[in-house]
């Protein structure tokens, strides 16, 4: 009895403990399906920037830059990133690459999948 006790309340702790992870961007996009457009690309629609946004250093691949980009822009309540590059940065005797970008909320309407276009 005791054992069901301990399992029920550490359970409960850990799901009272684990901050709600953002699953949308602002205009309701998933945080996965963020838009990212590369350094000169125009997204054609208004912005405002909300600030510069980094992938992590340890993200060894193209693909992982991206999420870690996304995932820091979504938590940053933002709908895409802007002006995104690649960056090397020495770590020592190496250098490792990181992408970074600008974290941008849109201003105006936004279209959606169901709009007809």
């Amino acid at each position: 009895m005791i054992g069901h006790r301990v399992i029920a309340v550490a359970v409960f702790t850990l799901a009272a403990c684990g901050a709600p992870h953002r699953a949308t961007t602002p205009s309701g996009t998933p945080c996965s399906d963020l838009p990212v457009y590369p350094a000169g690309a125009d997204p054609g629609l208004a912005f405002r920037r909300l600030g510069p946004v980094h992938s992590h250093l340890l993200d060894s691949t193209e693909a992982e830059r991206l999420a870690s980009l996304r995932d820091a822009a979504c938590a940053a309540g933002a709908d895409a990133v802007v002006e995104v590059a690649n960056e090397d940065q020495p770590q020592g005797d190496s250098t490792a690459t990181v992408a970074s970008g600008t974290a941008v909320v849109w201003t105006g309407p936004v279209p959606t999948a169901d709009a007809p276009q």
